[in-house]
């Protein structure tokens, strides 16, 4: 569905500020992070086992001494695992001195690790995989974060406030143009579409919970039907553009390269067409 801005009175430059308040006791970022923290370490083990291989004069058809790796690098004090499980002893004020850590749990991490295995021999086995598992996990984890937060619409000074975990993101959405939205999962997901140069100038997507979306959605048209003194767009020049375009080029003239490379996996080049075909949008846009 889109929305277009309708006509705003001149003395509207006092209106009130329209909230939404997302659902705090569903958050699905600590699955998700686990999820990605279990591929992670699946895509360490090959990491580790390689170098016990240079380092441990590993043999793989030796039983015992491919034992004697696992059970040090896998499971035991050479293993992520055994320093998380070792965390799990320290009291709260030894806790808070680590490193940011602390959504991690072991039961969660172990039951993550078969997912991450899947996910790691799936992308070697068909390249490709991997970029669509890294796409549908980032896509995943901002609607994560998005459905989890709250926030405000303030047509008088054209800005979009949001507020996660405490934090205040503020994004300056006066260059609005229009509106799109789509009903899933109870949240209208708004995407908010400026004017060419404003890719990267606020925020541009929003789930707000559909009961509390009609306020919010007229409070946005408007912002995009509002003219704010002393505005300027901004956006980048054509010299930035040029430098930018000339860029993608270049990589995906390597891309090209390296698909007739057969030492090179096929995905690898795909990746890199992707951040390429991104450069040159950038460009245009």
């Amino acid at each position: 569905m889109e929305s277009t801005p309708t006509d705003v009175g001149a003395d509207d430059g006092g209106s009130t500020p329209v909230e939404w308040a997302g659902d705090p006791e569903r958050d699905f970022r600590p699955v998700l992070k686990h999820l990605g923290l279990g591929a992670g370490l699946a895509f360490m083990l090959p990491i580790l086992f390689l170098l016990g291989s240079l380092v441990l004069d590993v043999d793989p058809a030796d039983p015992l001494s491919l034992a004697v790796f696992v059970l040090l690098f896998v499971g035991g004090p050479g293993s992520i695992l055994y320093v998380l499980l070792a965390a799990e002893f320290l009291t709260d004020e030894q806790r808070a001195q680590l490193p940011k850590f602390d959504w991690v749990r072991l039961p969660w991490l172990l039951a993550a690790l078969p997912f991450g295995v899947l996910v790691i021999y799936s992308g070697v086995t068909f390249e490709p995989l991997l970029v669509v598992w890294l796409t549908l996990f980032f896509l995943a984890y901002y609607a994560a974060a998005s459905r989890h937060g709250h926030g405000l619409v303030d047509s008088s000074t054209g800005e979009v406030v949001y507020f996660v975990d405490g934090q205040r993101y503020e994004s300056d959405v006066r260059g609005l143009s229009h509106i799109r939205w789509v009903s899933l999962g109870g949240h209208a997901w708004c995407w908010l579409g400026f004017g060419r140069g404003h890719l990267f100038a606020s925020r541009t997507v929003l789930a707000v919970p559909v009961d509390q979306f009609p306020p919010v959605r007229a409070e946005l048209e408007a912002v995009a039907a509002r003219d704010y003194d002393g505005y300027d767009a901004g956006g980048i020049g054509r010299a930035e553009r040029v430098v930018v375009a000339g860029f993608g080029v270049f990589v995906l003239g390597v891309a090209v390269a390296f698909a007739f490379v057969d030492a090179v996996p096929f995905g690898f080049s795909v990746l890199i067409s992707l951040s390429a075909a991104l450069f040159l949008f950038l460009s245009w846009w």
